[in-house]
């Protein structure tokens, strides 16, 4: 969607006489989204926030760039494939206000040598350094929380001699077979350092063909693809530290018939467990918040526990830790066990019939997808959960009611949208972040209240919402009456009550 928005404002702009282009007002602090350009050409769309974007490039022709301020206010965002392709730049300084480059931004840069600034970055999207063969210096600043999926795969010039601990989001292949990487072994295994501990991160398996591993007792992160087909991998023992299992760990580990995760882990990424077709126990541990996407998909032997027409995964002291599955996708209503901490990813998705569910007191977190596409007519969110994940309640038709609980923190990725039923929300003060799309296409959304603690609204989270006209906001944010701004919350508003 924010695609074809900003297409369409760049088409605007380029029918216009004048050098930028604002939807209807003032464009400053909190004012109104906008595509400006400046004396070279270079394409900035401005954030909503007082800052800006840089999208397109006037003369990409240039070895160097410093990518900083425009018009006296801060650039935040490097675009997707922004570079993509320029085999002329060799050099990029960074200003310390930009906190995400985007998907594909420097792939294919093969003269690109070094990349420097950005000390509060928070995320390298994925294929972002693909490819740039010359690249020997790049920002990875303690406090970043996402590096994409082969974001430095390619860079042979690179060398990496540790990771943050901050990153709470570790792609697959981000370095890959190039180099890139300095690795520290032990146990079948390579090893990437954080801050003064080399065996915080488990990289990769020392080959393909091991048969056991033992976990370095200061590991904590599993990245991802690190045993992925290891076909002989039938003995793993995790240790008592790993915190998080990042997407596709063992995938296709077909020998591997049980596993423990130990107390410390937190959460288990897509596809960590995905074909392990031996794998008929596992144990979760007690502090898990979040179950992947198809973390145990084709693992047809998989023990699980049924109650109330569902399937379930046992944790180290609770049967019915995890719900993983429902048992028909025919389900019109369902009894979830007391117990239940979390509601896994895709558990009830299009479940055509399901009409109603209770959640019991104490669940945790609702995953991703996890009710997509039902029948629900309406929902209350327990107070215990802390996290709605990406699409948990995309495209529920019949939705008209939602009541979100007091403990929650993150509404995630179109956890809401085109929920066109849907007639109010109430957004608790306990919330700080509401993702992108969260609520877009919610046709018949007329009222809404911000959260106190709100501090980041995504891309169109209330676009596509023309009934929106009754907005209160208990937030800090500066959300204008008309504006596109703040995920297009008050686009429609005439007036924004301040609460």
């Amino acid at each position: 969607m924010l695609k074809k928005l900003l297409s369409l404002l760049l088409l605007l702009c380029l029918c216009l006489p004048l050098s930028s282009c604002s939807l209807g007002g003032d464009d400053a602090d909190g004012g109104i989204e906008a595509v400006q350009r400046d004396s070279d050409g270079s394409v900035y769309l401005h954030n909503g926030d007082g800052s800006f974007t840089l999208v397109e490039l006037g003369n990409p022709a240039q070895e160097t760039f410093k990518i900083d301020f425009f018009n006296g206010k801060p650039i935040t965002r490097i675009a997707d494939e922004l570079f993509r392709g320029n085999t002329t730049v060799t050099s990029v300084i960074l200003g310390d206000a930009i906190t995400s480059i985007g998907s594909s931004a420097f792939f294919g840069c093969t003269a690109l040598r070094e990349v420097r600034g950005a000390r509060s970055l928070t995320k390298i999207g994925n294929y972002a350094f693909y490819g740039c063969t010359s690249l020997t210096t790049v920002p990875i600043p303690e406090g970043i929380r996402s590096l994409g999926d082969f974001c430095f795969n390619g860079c042979a010039g690179l060398n990496v001699t540790a990771l943050p601990s901050s990153l709470t989001h570790i792609g697959n292949k981000i370095f890959g077979a190039g180099g890139g990487v300095t690795l520290s072994p032990y146990d079948n295994a390579y090893y990437l350092a954080s801050g003064s501990n080399p065996y915080y991160y488990l990289y990769a398996a020392m080959n393909q063909e091991i048969t056991s591993v033992s976990l370095h007792p200061d590991t904590r992160v599993i990245m991802g693809s690190a045993f992925k087909t290891c076909t002989a991998l039938y003995l793993v023992d995790l240790g008592n530290t790993v915190e998080r299992i990042c997407d596709e760990a063992f995938w296709r580990c077909s020998a591997l018939e049980s596993i423990v995760l130990p107390q410390s882990t937190v959460a288990l990424g897509n596809n960590a467990f995905r074909s392990c077709s031996s794998l008929s126990s596992i144990l979760l541990s007690d502090n898990l918040l979040a179950l992947g996407l198809d973390s145990f998909r084709d693992c047809e032997r998989l023990v699980t526990y049924a109650y109330g027409g569902a399937k379930y995964l046992s944790s180290q002291n609770n049967p019915y830790y995890a719900l993983l599955s429902a048992d028909s996708k025919s389900i019109s209503s369902i009894d979830i066990h007391p117990s239940t901490k979390i509601i896994g990813a895709d558990a009830f998705v299009d479940c055509e019939n399901l009409r109603s569910v209770s959640l019991p007191d104490g669940l945790l977190s609702i995953d991703d997808d996890a009710f997509c596409a039902t029948g629900l007519r309406s929902i209350t969110i327990p107070d215990s959960v802390r996290r709605i994940g990406v699409n948990a309640f995309f495209v529920c038709y019949d939705l008209t009611s939602v009541t979100l609980g007091s403990g929650l923190t993150v509404i995630d990725l179109a956890a809401f949208e085109s929920c066109t039923a849907l007639k109010s929300i109430v957004i608790p003060d306990s919330v700080t972040t509401i993702g992108a799309d969260a609520f877009g296409g919610c046709e018949s959304l007329t009222s809404v209240t911000i959260g106190a603690s709100v501090v980041s609204i995504g891309a169109e989270a209330f676009d596509d919402c023309p009934r929106l006209t009754t907005v209160v906001n208990r937030s800090s944010l500066n959300i204008v009456a008309g504006s596109g701004t703040y995920g297009c919350v008050a686009k429609y508003a005439k007036s924004v009550k301040k609460a």
